[in-house]
């Protein structure tokens, strides 16, 4: 709890140039988070700790905040770190895990990504409304 508040309050304002979303192109940044989600929440048989989008969107800010300011490469698997149970609450056991697999094609450098397009899909399935999901997104991004 404490890595997503450090992220949310200091972190995200800091983001290595390699991470933002102006990195990518549109059409990059919505296959990236069309195939991840396919992969992990959106699937049929995965883990019933997992189908929340909330605890996909926890885990991705631990993992920026104990990996990626660090001097990793960004060009490893994303699933490679996802598949630690320590990035996870502990409701989460190494056999919810095993219920999903990303592709080797989505990187580390794809994390940011992949959590504002989570954030984002988020706040328009809670809302609906453009107004409600750009005050929203300022208090977040």
């Amino acid at each position: 709890m404490f890595e997503e508040i450090a992220f949310d309050k200091v972190l995200r304002v800091y983001m290595k140039k390699e991470l933002v979303e102006d990195t990518f192109s549109d059409e990059e940044r919505k296959q990236v988070i069309d195939v991840f989600s396919r992969a992990t929440f959106e699937k049929e048989k995965i883990a019933e700790s997992l189908k929340s989008i909330d605890s996909w969107i926890s885990t991705l800010k631990r993992l920026i905040v104990r990996v990626l300011y660090t001097n990793v490469s960004l060009d490893i698997p994303l699933e490679i770190y996802l598949q630690r149970t320590d990035l996870w609450s502990d409701r989460v056991s190494y056999e919810d895990l095993a219920t999903f697999g990303v592709d080797d094609d989505i990187l580390l450098q794809h994390t940011y990504v992949i959590l504002t397009g989570f954030y984002s899909s988020l706040i328009i399935k809670n809302n609906g409304s453009k107004t409600s999901r750009t005050n929203l997104l300022s208090g977040w991004l």
